[in-house]
C-alpha cells in the first residue's frame, strides 16, 4: 500500500515537473523573440523598406540571417 502511494507520488512529480519545465521554456522563447524583434537601438525591427535603405540595413541583417560571406562581401 505504501509502495503504491510513493510510486504515484513520484509519476505525479515527474509530470508536473515536465509541466513546469515546458511553461519555463515557452516563457524563455517568448523573450527570445521579443529580443529579436528589437534592433539594437530599441526600436521595432520591422521598419519599412526605405527606412532600412537610409539606414543601410538589408532584409537579411533585419531577420537576423547574416552568414559570414554575407559579411564578407561587404
Amino acid at each position: 500500500m505504501v509502495c503504491i502511494y510513493f510510486s504515484i507520488k513520484k509519476k505525479i512529480n515527474l509530470v508536473l515537473n515536465i509541466l513546469l519545465t515546458l511553461a519555463e521554456l515557452n516563457r524563455l522563447h517568448y523573450y527570445l523573440h521579443k529580443l529579436n524583434l528589437e534592433d539594437n537601438d530599441g526600436r521595432s525591427a520591422d521598419l519599412d523598406d526605405k527606412e532600412s535603405e537610409e539606414r543601410g540595413v538589408g532584409e537579411e541583417a533585419m531577420a537576423g540571417r547574416w552568414t559570414l560571406s554575407d559579411l564578407e562581401r561587404k
